[in-house]
């Protein structure tokens, strides 16, 4: 069995699968997600809590990167009403390959964990919009202040908090404080 869903994936919209791939934690055997496909075509994903192609993307990277989780393939007749988007499997790896590079740029430009951050109140009498994501960084940034407790405790992707504090700093919303 391979062990990353791509390749199961890729292989299963050759064959023109109709069912769901269960995904699951290696050492447990709990249930993270299914990746659903009907006749080839990817319907529909829940990975983590994350549904549509945000969570098959999701579910696509880890399995890429991670070796804690395992899938099984089950065959079965689903009804095409479940069926949230249709994604072939050109559509797929060029957006997974997209990801990628985009997980591989940021990278390049997170901030180091050391670094301590204040909001700038100045920021909140320009009247500037911000983004949800960036909001929820600020609401975040009342309770921490070191880059690395930011990255720990959000709820969002790591890729995300990236952008959100490059976003905020290029709108001067951000201050370091320390860098220690």
């Amino acid at each position: 069995m391979s062990n990353n869903l791509v390749d199961v994936i890729g292989e299963q919209f050759d064959f023109g699968f109709t069912g769901r791939t269960n995904i699951l934690d290696r050492n447990s055997s709990q249930f993270l997600g299914a990746i659903y496909q009907i006749d080839g075509l990817i319907v529909k994903c829940l990975y983590r809590g994350i549904g549509g192609k945000k969570g098959l993307y999701k579910a696509l990277h880890e399995s890429l990167v991670l070796t804690t989780i395992k899938h099984i393939s089950e065959p079965e007749i689903l009804d095409d009403s479940i069926a949230e988007f249709r994604l072939t499997k050109e559509q797929m790896l060029h957006e997974l390959q997209n990801l990628m590079r985009e997980l591989r740029d940021t990278k390049k430009l997170k901030p180091p964990g050391h670094l301590k951050l204040a909001i700038v109140t100045d920021f909140f009498l320009s009247g500037t919009d911000v983004t949800a994501r960036e909001f929820d960084l600020l609401k975040l940034l009342t309770e921490y202040a070191k880059v690395s407790d930011i990255y720990a405790n959000s709820d969002i992707e790591e890729t995300e908090v990236t952008q959100g504090l490059i976003g905020l700093r290029k709108k001067g919303a951000l201050a370091v404080v320390s860098d220690q």
